[in-house]
């Protein structure tokens, strides 16, 4: 019995469409984009802020390194951003540019296709801009910039949409933990035109600020 040729491809095609392809290489690389709210209950905080919080923005790249027991282990680092305002003995107003560079190890253990617990520690570096200017008529501004270490242990839920090994996915996180940070100590001193200074202006120490205290974050991922 002779077998027709278009038989043959159709069968061919039939087959390569019933049949399950390679899967595809798991996601080794993470973007994130978050927003966090801290919560500092030191006195120092007061003079930067009218109250104990502070919202930051965050961008975030984060790359696979290794398989640990059922988990894996990721490495991550991040760029963070926020600013405050605050009025001092209704004379004085503050503006407070605060950023951070942070390196993180992130264990995640996925339970569930679309639920992976994680948890976080980082160290990274602080870099707090401050001005202070009068409100009075003729009042002039001074600012300066201080520099901390900085550190973060968190504790977090990953929200996934379920699929089956995919090329690329989108995620939810929630995040929660404490921060640590040393102090910002900064020293002001006016700004007057060197023309019409008279005699040298030494700066004026304001203290340190501490900006430690608890923290939650939420952001949304892409994993690719």
């Amino acid at each position: 019995m002779r077998t027709c040729p278009r038989s043959i491809l159709t069968a061919l095609a039939l087959g390569a469409l019933l049949l399950p392809g390679p899967l595809a290489a798991r996601p080794k690389n993470q973007l994130s984009v978050r927003v966090s709210q801290s919560f500092i209950p030191g006195a120092g905080y007061d003079a930067l802020s009218a109250n104990d919080h502070l919202a930051q923005g965050e961008l975030a790249y984060g790359r696979e390194l290794l398989e640990l027991g059922r988990g894996r282990l990721w490495v991550e680092a991040s760029w963070q951003a926020g600013a405050k305002s605050a009025s001092l003995f209704g004379s004085f107003q503050t503006h407070t540019l605060l950023q951070s560079v942070t390196a993180s190890a992130i264990y995640r253990l996925p339970i569930l296709p679309w639920l992976v617990p994680r948890a976080r520690v980082g160290l990274g570096v602080a870099i707090g801009s401050l001005e202070l200017s009068s409100t009075g008529a003729g009042g002039s501004a001074s600012h300066d910039r201080a520099a901390a270490f900085t550190g973060q242990v968190l504790l977090g839920l990953e929200f996934w949409i379920p699929r089956r090994r995919p090329r690329v996915n989108f995620g939810l996180v929630v995040e929660g933990g404490a921060s640590f940070q040393t102090p910002l100590a900064f020293a002001l001193e006016p700004e007057v035109d060197d023309e019409l200074r008279r005699i040298p202006l030494a700066g004026s120490e304001l203290g340190s600020v501490g900006l430690s205290g608890g923290q939650l974050r939420i952001g949304v991922m892409m994993e690719f």
